[in-house]
């Protein structure tokens, strides 16, 4: 869609365009940007549909002729969404890799403390799990995320999914107990 502005140095007729008056054309493309981010991100991001938002993220990217700092943020938002869609199919390392760059915004930082921490926890939990920069918690992180997921899968109707993940964290729990579970000869005094 193209519009144009009609100006002139005075306008005294505000009914029709008179002699002197010139026509530009004006750019919409930051009205555009933001009008379409305000209207899907929060609808999809509600939904957890990651993919469904990084598809129309991308479509504004790819069609749009956008400002460097619009360009900025749409590709902010577009690394958010695949980290978030990444580590909703548990593939954490590539959500990693995504959340990484923004270490430096305070919002931010909380979530990545948490994710190097499950990645921890799924180390210790999965032999051929290497992760990059974990840091160690207390091993149950693992757990959490999987009920977190589970939420996630119930919040959208998904009850098969949600069981079965909160089965499977019942398993990981028990998993993880007995890691980090201290053995010691149990003394009999009877």
């Amino acid at each position: 869609m193209t519009v144009y502005l009609t100006t002139s140095a005075t306008r005294e007729n505000l009914i029709r365009v008179e002699r002197g008056a010139r026509i530009r054309k004006v750019a919409i493309a930051l009205v555009t940007v933001q009008h379409k981010i305000k209207q899907f991100l929060p609808l999809y991001l509600q939904q957890y549909n990651y993919p469904a938002a990084i598809a129309e993220l991308e479509n504004i990217s790819q069609t749009m002729e956008l400002s460097l700092e619009d360009s900025s943020r749409v590709q902010e938002l577009l690394d958010f969404c695949i980290c978030f869609d990444a580590w909703d199919r548990f593939d954490r390392a590539e959500a990693w890799l995504f959340l990484k760059p923004y270490l430096h915004r305070s919002e931010i930082l909380p979530l990545a403390l948490f994710l190097k921490r499950v990645m921890s926890s799924c180390e210790a939990v999965d032999d051929n799990f290497q992760a990059p920069d974990t840091i160690k918690g207390h091993g149950y992180e693992i757990v959490e995320d999987l009920l977190l997921n589970a939420e996630r899968c119930a919040t959208l109707k998904r009850y098969d999914d949600a069981v079965a993940r909160l089965y499977r964290a019942l398993e990981l729990l028990a998993q993880v107990r007995l890691r980090n579970q201290v053995w010691s000869p149990m003394v009999y005094c009877g």
